[in-house]
């Protein structure tokens, strides 16, 4: 069913309806989401949609997520000047940097490069004198 929305730039409203087991448990838990696109439906038909929705995602769960969990971004009481920024680069950095290196586990190495000044500087190829 298509509808006319009287939003500038609203091309799209659609829903996707998740369904997620738990291994643990056997327990099923549904989900369900609602977003707004400006893509209308002739050009951005369900499929691709979907597509875009599980990208937008990946980027967050890889990105956002680590920087905010693993490395507490949220949480700094940095706020003066351009301190904020730095940090932020460097912790963008540091997280690419061990991605690029075949990583895995971004918080179990980033907790073991940290309580170890060098391995963290060997890893990156600067060996401690």
């Amino acid at each position: 069913m298509q509808h006319e929305f009287h939003w500038p730039r609203v091309g799209q409203v659609f829903q996707i309806e998740r369904h997620s087991l738990n291994l643990s448990t056997g327990e099923v838990t549904t989900t369900i989401h609602y977003a707004i696109t400006s893509l209308k439906a002739d050009p951005a038909a369900p499929a691709l949609l979907f597509r875009l929705w599980h990208q937008h995602w990946d980027i967050e769960n890889k990105g956002h997520w680590v920087l905010d969990t693993v490395f507490g971004e949220d949480r700094s009481p940095a706020r003066k000047a351009h301190l904020p920024d730095a940090l932020s680069l460097m912790r963008k950095a540091v997280m690419t940097l061990l991605r690029l290196l075949g990583q895995d586990g971004i918080t179990r190495n980033r907790s073991r490069l940290s309580a170890n000044v060098g391995n963290a500087l060997s890893f990156v190829g600067v060996p401690l004198e």
